[in-house]
């Protein structure tokens, strides 16, 4: 049987610098404000945010087998400064390498291989902002830290310079 602790230790060493745990609930609160922001416009053209809603409040609804939902946060900050260049555009810290996703669903399968040879029972699925799983819900869930009016996920250690991976 696979503990907390395997976990944490196999997601720090594919460079996760935070590692949380959620026992799978509905997502009332967070899904009550999720059809509020929704009917106020804020998605602007997003239309897939429209999408889904009912996976969006419970996760039985994308993973039947769900137990536990894992957030891992990895610190994306670059000590490196803007090159101060008035020509050129500033581009966000976290999409100065390679695309976030590629990078953490590699990390992702690899650790649910991991799992599996850990435990041939085991069974996960992941999304890297791309489905209608509320990360930054199940994030603060899991403890990586609190949402801030920016609606980012702050920890202590981090601030807000991490991707959510849940």
């Amino acid at each position: 049987m696979i503990t907390n602790d395997d976990v944490i230790l196999i997601s720090k060493g594919f460079g996760f610098d935070l590692v949380g745990f959620a026992k799978v609930e509905l997502l009332d609160k967070e899904y009550e404000n999720y059809l509020l922001w929704i009917d106020r416009g804020y998605q602007a053209g997003m239309k897939y945010m429209e999408k889904n809603k009912g996976k969006r409040k419970n996760v039985k609804e994308i993973f039947s087998k769900g137990k536990s939902v894992i957030s891992l946060g990895l610190n994306y900050y670059k000590p490196d400064l803007f090159s101060g260049n008035k020509s050129n555009g500033k581009i966000s810290r976290y999409a100065w390498g390679k695309d976030y996703h590629l990078i953490i669903w590699d990390k992702s399968d690899q650790i649910i291989k991991k799992l599996k040879e850990a435990d041939n029972s085991f069974e996960g699925i992941s999304y890297v902002d791309t489905g209608p799983l509320m990360d930054k819900a199940w994030g603060v869930r899991a403890g990586l830290g609190w949402q801030g009016k920016h609606s980012n996920i702050i920890n202590k250690e981090f601030g807000s310079w991490f991707l959510l991976r849940t």
